[in-house]
């Protein structure tokens, strides 16, 4: 298998209409190779982890700069998924605040609501840290975190 920076060199030479059907067949690739077998599909009478943890796979496998997603459990209704995803693509939001977003699929038998925060590296160190402040009513108890694997060392 060719090395890191092998394959980088060799893309930056790609013309860039080239570039983006080869970012879109790798992103299918990766896409199907992450999510098979990991986790169970959603159906009626799942638990709100399982049903975390499948939405966080979709969102890993989905989006490239998303390196692991933190599930928060604690305080939480019982159909409310609360989840931060660190996204390493992201440019830090000015201000204090995290930005809250519903993204709860429309899947029928199952009325989860999902609620997921993007943020950076930083700001995660910053919560851990106690210098950031979580949405209300959000805590890190009882939080699972899952990551990207890497595949080669």
């Amino acid at each position: 298998m060719a090395t890191l920076d092998h394959l980088a060199k060799e893309l930056v030479e790609l013309d860039e209409s080239d570039w983006f059907v080869l970012l879109g067949q790798v992103h299918a690739l990766r896409r199907v190779s992450f999510s098979n077998g990991k986790v169970e599909e959603p159906r009626q009478g799942m638990s709100a982890k399982d049903f975390a943890k499948w939405v966080s796979c979709r969102h890993l496998a989905s989006d490239p700069g998303i390196r692991e997603v933190i599930y928060l459990p604690g305080n939480a209704p019982t159909k409310e998924i609360r989840l931060l995803e660190v996204n390493v693509l992201l440019k830090a939001p000015e201000g204090d605040e995290l930005e809250v977003i519903d993204f709860s699929p429309d899947i029928s038998g199952l009325d989860f609501k999902v609620l997921a925060a993007d943020i950076t590296t930083g700001q995660w160190d910053q919560i851990k840290q106690g210098k950031l402040v979580l949405p209300s009513g959000w805590v890190l108890d009882g939080m699972e975190v899952w990551r990207r694997e890497r595949r080669h060392e």
